[in-house]
């Protein structure tokens, strides 16, 4: 009976070494996703953890090795079957817990086996040293199946052990005969920029830890950049919580959100409509929230010991155009986030990914993110067990996040034509995120950007008072109030101490006799221009013939100043004058015909010329 009974087994046998391997080499890692898995076993563990690697003077990658100081080393080392951490499929109860980052029980091992072909671990377990070797050709050359899957170990000595290690406790893991398709043609210095980058991006909330610090080849692996903390962008940062009730009897399930931008709402998720619909006020969402719970619905993510408020996921999004590491004078298009979701398991960033396409460039300043602890939330927005989260699994999660963050995204816009974006650019001016006159224009809605410049004009024209045109031409005139009244000089002239002399006589050209300036005008009936003088000499010797061919101060009008109070001064004379003609000059070359450019001593005279002639 029992032979027959055994005849009915299929003895199919376990796979060999040998297919495991081809399967992992065939799992998407590149070195990055390789690297990280040995990160992940000690990320938490560890204060300090040394990353080197060796490139040959062919640029190509040798040797990799990673070290860190957990006191523990690799813990049950001398345990059978699967409670080794070496075994294929290595088994702890730590792979359910949601406090670390272990998950699958297979990660170091399919890391190293896409990246090399041999592996050596050094390690101090309760103060022993040991040495693994995984020496991958040999182990697929294994005719044995179950042999095929044993490394060999060994103890060594403390010397052996330092020889290898950097730190006094801790474990080292060594990959070599690196192969050429985890790793392109490069250079030590390159190589270390791309492996603290990588580091950088997935492992910065673990940074900003005081008792943390990872190093590639001696170099400090510093946190990212984190618009969410920027204080240009939380003004406008959404902030989502996400619960999940569920009976336990229909197995049905609820999504809830709370929202806080200003304040908290509440949104039910509606799964036939896919959108979100509010609940009303916060009285009516407790009531609604009471309700479920006599109809037996519990939170999923209530006994979660890292959520404090019994939601499963926190989602946020913000806008980074005011950010000052945006709008600058170096290239900043690589810090954009191009409407990408920045996906965070336990602090672990597992994604970075837009979740639509783009036609164009207005959402290239919106950044999202979504954060939770629960490993069983992660297997339903589909991790995979090289630490991939793809958000690519169409259940009711996955689309109930999708449209929240939908609904996000529609909050902001980077064209600054709109009507959205004017009201963001308001916001930020009233919060004091941007200042209208000296932030930078393209920070600006087209609206407010005009109005800058509305703004810069104005203050230039106040500035500079000369170049403001007149509204309608003003002929000075000289005033015939008392001449002990001085006319007012809005525009104080230049006084230039270069007189005229006549020929005949020792006094001003300015005279008020009326033989002197009839002389004046007679004499230089013709005009003409000495361009062998300073030009600013030329301007005061022509102005007497610049009164005179605009008929606006006569000789007549000054000699009887003169005779109704003799008490006027020539020097009060020669000031009246000279500020009405300076009038006369500002409305000139305020005049859209004047167009004489002062670059040399030719065109000052040209502009005399000009003057003179109108």
């Amino acid at each position: 009976m029992q032979q027959q009974i055994n005849s009915n087994i299929l003895a199919c046998g376990a796979p060999h070494f040998r297919s495991i391997a081809k399967q992992h080499r065939h799992a998407n890692y590149n070195l990055e996703k390789a690297l990280n898995e040995w990160l992940d076993n000690v990320i938490k563990l560890a204060t300090r953890i040394h990353v080197t690697t060796e490139v040959d003077i062919e640029g190509r990658l040798q040797e990799l090795k990673v070290s860190d100081n957990y006191a523990l080393g690799f813990v049950n080392i001398s345990e059978q079957g699967i409670n080794n951490p070496f075994n294929m499929g290595h088994i702890k109860s730590g792979h359910d817990d949601d406090s670390e980052t272990s998950e699958f029980g297979c990660g170091g091992k399919a890391a190293a086996l896409s990246t090399s072909n041999h592996m050596s671990v050094v390690t101090k377990v309760a103060g022993q040293c040991y040495k693994v070797i995984c020496d991958f050709i040999k182990m697929e050359r294994e005719d044995d199946v179950i042999a095929s899957y044993n490394p060999t170990k060994r103890e060594i000595s403390v010397d052996d052990y330092k020889e290898i290690h950097p730190f006094e406790i801790g474990s080292s893991i060594v990959l070599s005969k690196i192969l050429g398709t985890i790793c392109e043609q490069t250079t030590q210095q390159k190589l270390t920029e791309r492996l603290k980058k990588g580091i950088s991006e997935t492992y910065s909330k673990f940074l900003k830890k005081d008792n943390m610090e990872i190093y590639v080849n001696g170099e400090l692996v510093e946190q990212e950049i984190d618009f969410f903390l920027d204080p240009k962008c939380m003004p406008f940062t959404i902030r989502k919580s996400l619960f999940i009730l569920e009976n336990n009897r229909t197995n049905d399930k609820i999504y809830l959100i709370q929202k806080i931008v200003d304040r908290a709402t509440w949104q039910l998720y509606n799964k036939v409509e896919d959108k979100w619909e509010t609940l009303g006020s916060a009285k009516e969402a407790d009531a609604f929230r009471e309700l479920k719970r006599i109809e037996g619905y519990t939170y999923v993510c209530q006994q979660s010991s890292n959520i404090i408020d019994g939601s499963c996921l926190k989602m946020e999004s913000t806008f980074v155009f005011y950010s000052d590491r945006v709008h600058t004078d170096e290239q900043f298009d690589h810090l954009l986030p191009q409407d990408q979701v920045l996906i965070y398991k336990d602090s672990r960033k597992y994604g970075k990914k837009s979740l639509v396409k783009h036609n164009n460039g207005i959402n290239n300043y919106t950044l999202h993110k979504i954060e939770f602890t629960s490993k069983k939330i992660g297997k339903d927005l589909g991790i995979t067990f090289n630490k991939d989260i793809t958000m690519e699994c169409n259940n009711d999660l996955t689309m109930a996040i999708k449209s929240a963050i939908r609904d996000n995204r529609k909050e902001f816009n980077a064209d600054t034509s709109t009507a959205l974006n004017s009201k963001l650019c308001d916001k930020a001016l009233k919060l004091g995120v941007i200042n209208l006159a000296t932030c930078s224009k393209n920070k600006l809605s087209k609206l407010h950007r005009e109005k800058r410049e509305l703004d810069e004009k104005k203050a230039c024209q106040k500035d500079n008072p000369v170049f403001k045109k007149p509204t309608a031409p003003v002929k000075p005139s000289v005033s015939h109030k008392p001449a002990t009244q001085v006319p007012s000089t809005p525009v104080k002239p230049i006084v230039v101490h270069v007189p005229v002399v006549s020929k005949d006589d020792d006094s001003s050209d300015y005279s008020s006799s009326d033989e002197s300036v009839s002389s004046k005008a007679s004499s230089d009936s013709k005009t003409s221009v000495d361009f062998s003088k300073d030009p600013i000499t030329l301007v005061v010797e022509e102005v007497s013939e610049v009164v005179k061919s605009e008929a606006t101060i006569s000789e007549s009008t000054i000699s009887e100043v003169v005779k109704s109070d003799p008490v006027i001064s020539e020097i009060e004379q020669s000031k009246s004058i000279l500020i009405n003609v300076s009038k006369l000059i500002m409305d000139i070359t305020a005049s859209d015909d004047f167009n004489i450019n002062l670059d040399s001593s030719k065109q000052v005279a040209d502009m005399i010329q000009k003057l003179l002639n109108l």
